[in-house]
């Protein structure tokens, strides 16, 4: 297996909580991965092929199999070591963020999906499918900033979801 397809393979593990019966949505994790709608596909159709995970729907939930339960839960752990944990992520990105580049629409965007990211932080468990979207938003809006400091959270987050 390579390792967008590890990567992959933890993020619907991390997505789902690891249940079967969730679904997570391959191309918001392909996004966030900074992988392309067509390449996204192709590494999903070969968790598919290998019989890791399931289409549930037609819009693009993927979900774990009794084998990619297995294969996620030993060799692709959800987060990793190297991972940031979702406060230091936030205390990252509002150090940053009026220093972005942003337009006024983005950066009140921004700091809304930040605070979104701080409710989830005080969670005793926070929600992946609300973590992973906000991420997901960030990660766009990031795409449009200016400067270091955004390739620099985006590589964050790209940790984060790995």
């Amino acid at each position: 297996m390579d390792e967008n397809m590890e990567k992959m393979l933890a993020a619907i593990f991390r997505e789902t909580g690891g249940d079967p019966n969730r679904s997570a949505g391959m191309w918001a994790i392909g996004e966030a991965m900074g992988l392309d709608r067509p390449l996204t596909q192709d590494i999903a159709m070969e968790l598919v092929a290998e019989g890791l995970v399931e289409i549930r729907n037609l819009s693009g939930g993927l979900s774990l199999t009794e084998a990619g339960l297995g294969q996620a839960g030993t060799g692709a752990e959800p987060q990793g070591a190297e991972a940031p944990d979702l406060g230091a992520l936030t205390a990252r990105f509002e150090a940053a963020v009026n220093d972005l580049g942003l337009d006024a629409a983005a950066l009140k965007d921004v700091k809304a999906d930040l605070e979104t990211l701080k409710a989830q932080g005080r969670r005793s468990k926070p929600l992946p499918e609300v973590v992973a979207v906000v991420l997901a938003a960030l990660a766009a809006a990031l795409s449009s900033a200016a400067g270091s400091e955004a390739g620099a959270l985006l590589e964050l987050i790209s940790k984060y979801r790995a």
